[in-house]
């Protein structure tokens, strides 16, 4: 865990020397970015601007879309309580529509 965020520290810091010495290039590489997403004309522009006008946003969305890392550490505790709730959510809705059928039709939804 502590080597993966000194990595997360080094390529941040890398990219804030680049949006400080080279701006224009750090931009063009956001436009390109969103213009591989299907982005393009005036919208691509007003991405573009929205996300480089915020230098905390900028940095996020670099570390993100060019390097997939997030800028703030994961919480691993966070992260499984959200797993649980979302998978717990998702497998209820799944037997709640199954009992449903099964008890308006006769169908079992498995």
């Amino acid at each position: 865990m502590k080597a993966q965020q000194d990595y997360i520290d080094s390529v941040r810091r890398t990219e804030e020397r680049h949006i400080d010495h080279i701006p224009e290039g750090e931009q063009e590489e956001v436009c390109q970015i969103y213009a591989a997403k299907g982005f393009e004309g005036q919208l691509l522009e007003d991405i573009v601007q929205g996300i480089t006008r915020d230098r905390d946003l900028w940095l996020a969305t670099m570390l993100m879309e060019e390097y997939g890392l997030q800028s703030a550490p994961a919480n691993p505790w966070r992260a499984g309580v959200q797993t649980l709730l979302t998978g717990g959510t998702a497998a209820a809705l799944a037997y709640g529509a199954g009992a449903v059928l099964q008890n308006l039709f006769g169908v079992s939804a498995l």
